[in-house]
């Protein structure tokens, strides 16, 4: 009896704290207290087309700008953390590549000749491979995600959901931000965005650029060499050229260079024998069981690797807006260089699993028309043709007769 009096008390000096300050709170006026709450209203082309998104028969999520900055979303691999049925599993070997998956959908190889099951598209332009796909989001005006099959409207490779990312358009007004970050690890952002119309504001044109590093979040202490760093460079520019509200054309290049360290790697479980291997290569005192663990920030590797990827692409969007139709030209170049040398998979001091070398390169071409309109129903028609270069390269070792699984942070 007596030890809950204390709590008692300290409830009711809470309770009568709240009272005053109710009592101190001006009253609202009487019209702000009758006005209803208004929604922001989203516009988003999860049909190919712009529409509200309360009026979309899909089930879709849209964040905007405003959004991804109050969440810290700067990498497509976080957009998990704020979408409903979207997970992310991070590639073994090297950041850049992303495996997203939806409704349950979800394809784990990131081999460039695996086809995904979410459709990801980067201002219309389709992104083929999931090696390089951990897009930056810097500078986006928004970021849809659809849920379920959108083959209809969008093609192949959509079975699970497609993620549409629509940069922020050049615009007929001048426009700056700078902005710089630090953190532990030593980490360092610094990002940059200018915007500038010029030839009597019918030409515009907007830069967007960012560097980002850190230390490694895990620490190989037998080679003493850091993993899971970063070191990134980022750019896109636009150049739109806007006559008249029926005219639009807009030319947009990006390139993104990713260097990191390999990826931390830790032992989950080995069988049969722990001892088997240390015996085979004469170090009988040792057992891989001691290198068993899923939460390791630091580990005993006989491999310190990098891994280094080039992402870049061009596009041109034309749009021509007559009486009663909508005339739509998306064409692209995308290209991709990923390599990777001497990454460990296992976490031990043994060579059960090594990427010895990978070279994936990757080429594509697309051309895109739409034909889009409203008579008595709304109607769209679109044609497309795409063609990739793929070459594939790959040399790794894995020890014979001993079960493994690695885990990557």
């Amino acid at each position: 009896m007596i030890r809950s009096t204390p709590a008692l008390s300290l409830l009711l000096f809470s309770m009568q704290n709240a009272i005053t300050v109710a009592q101190v709170l001006p009253t609202p006026p009487a019209t702000a207290m009758r006005d209803p709450a208004v929604l922001e209203e989203v516009v988003v082309t999860a049909q190919r087309r712009e529409e509200r998104l309360q009026a979309v028969p899909i089930s879709a999520s849209a964040l905007t700008t405003e959004q991804l900055e109050r969440a810290q979303i700067s990498s497509l691999d976080a957009l998990q953390f704020a979408t409903p049925n979207l997970t992310n599993a991070p590639n073994q070997t090297s950041r850049t590549s992303t495996s997203l998956a939806m409704r349950g959908l979800f394809e784990r190889d990131v081999t460039p000749t695996i086809d995904p099951t979410v459709g990801l598209y980067l201002d219309g332009v389709y992104i083929a491979r999931m090696t390089g796909a951990n897009l930056n989001l810097m500078d986006m005006q928004r970021v849809e995600v659809l849920r379920g099959p959108q083959g209809t409207l969008f093609g192949r490779n959509t079975i699970g959901g497609a993620i549409s990312l629509i940069p922020n358009r050049p615009k007929m007004r001048f426009e700056g931000q700078l902005k710089g970050t630090v953190g532990n690890y030593g980490s360092t952002e610094l990002s940059a965005v200018v915007n500038m119309p010029f030839a009597d504001d019918r030409y515009a044109v907007r830069v967007v650029a960012a560097h980002a590093k850190h230390r490694g979040y895990g620490r190989n202490v037998l080679l003493g060499a850091d993993l899971n760093d970063d070191n990134t460079e980022y750019a896109r520019t636009q150049l739109r050229f806007a006559p008249s509200d029926r005219l639009d054309l807009n030319v947009a290049f990006d390139y993104s260079r990713i260097n990191t360290g390999s990826q931390l790697q830790s032992l989950l479980y080995v069988s049969p024998d722990a001892t088997l291997l240390p015996v085979i290569l004469g170090i009988a005192t040792d057992n891989l069981a001691k290198y068993v663990n899923p939460v390791a920030r630091t580990v005993l590797s006989d491999h310190a690797g990098s891994v280094s990827t080039r992402v870049w692409g061009a596009s041109g969007t034309l749009r021509i807006d007559l009486a009663h139709l909508s005339i739509k030209s998306i064409s692209a170049y995308r290209a991709l260089e990923a390599r990777a040398f001497d990454s460990d998979q296992d976490g031990t001091p043994y060579d059960l699993g090594v990427i010895v070398f990978r070279n994936d390169r990757q080429r594509q071409l697309s051309q895109e028309f739409q034909l889009y309109g409203t008579a008595s129903v709304d109607w769209r028609i679109s044609l497309l043709r795409r063609a990739s270069n793929i070459q594939s390269a790959f040399q790794g070792l894995r020890a014979g007769g001993i079960e493994l699984a690695g885990k990557s942070a």
